[in-house]
């Protein structure tokens, strides 16, 4: 009998410079795979973090089901009315989001992002390989570590904006089973050295002046449901397996 569980950690952490942790991570489990997000919010930004995520995640227990995710357009259509409805209550402010299904059945990851949280793929060492929107890379290239330093990459090219329309950029990629996942805000992928981001993937306390907030997911491929450990406050976890 199959019993592969997918391992889901999460840690989030509030940055020196910051008066409250504005990232937020969600997890959602369905039968076949989990559909995962990470939102930072802006600094500047008017949003209530705790009323927006709750109210997102409101959103995403009733509309999101297996059928949703088995397309990615599909997906993205559902996520687009979701952001317009936020938008009626919402009426300014503005986040980093990426969104990312991992099929239990498939080796295929695919996700959309806008803004600067990143995903990468773990092997030995961390390698980034989804989209980074900022003015240190404004024609959507490729970011490289020099980026890291410029003052531009402060500056958001493409976000979760209150007042615009959603525009993500799609990704997709293919893993092997040995391969796991981490996703990360700025304050970590940015931040923390890769000697520094191997402490903190350890349970390793490292301080950081912005908000610093990643999710790992190990063994996800076959596995028939997941455990998640070591839930901080701003992480949140939801079992939607019982929706077609």
């Amino acid at each position: 009998m199959n019993s592969i569980v997918a391992n889901i950690r999460c840690y989030s952490q509030q940055g020196r410079a910051r008066q409250s942790n504005r990232d937020f991570v969600g997890v959602f489990e369905l039968k076949r795979g989990l559909l995962v997000y990470l939102l930072d919010i802006s600094t500047s930004s008017a949003l209530n973090g705790i009323n927006f995520v709750e109210r997102l995640n409101c959103l995403l227990s009733e509309r999101l089901t297996q059928y949703v995710v088995t397309d990615n357009n599909r997906f993205l259509e559902v996520f687009k009315q979701i952001i317009l409805d936020l938008q009626q209550t919402f009426k300014s402010g503005s986040a980093s989001l990426i969104t990312c299904f991992i099929s239990y059945e498939s080796n295929t990851i695919w996700g959309y992002t806008a803004g600067d949280p990143r995903l990468g793929v773990m092997d030995e060492q961390i390698t980034w390989v989804s989209p980074v929107h900022t003015g240190a890379n404004p024609f959507d290239k490729s970011f490289t570590d020099n980026m890291k330093l410029l003052p531009e990459r402060h500056i958001l090219t493409r976000s979760v904006n209150m007042q615009k329309k959603y525009n993500p950029e799609f990704f997709q990629l293919e893993l092997s089973k040995e391969q796991s996942l981490v996703i990360g805000t700025d304050g970590f992928w940015a931040e923390l050295t890769p000697v520094q981001q191997q402490q903190v993937l350890t349970g390793q306390y490292v301080p950081t002046e912005d908000d610093c907030s990643i999710f790992t997911i190990q063994n996800f491929l076959g596995a028939v449901n997941s455990h998640c450990s070591d839930l901080p406050e701003n992480c949140f976890y939801f079992n939607v397996t019982n929706k077609a």
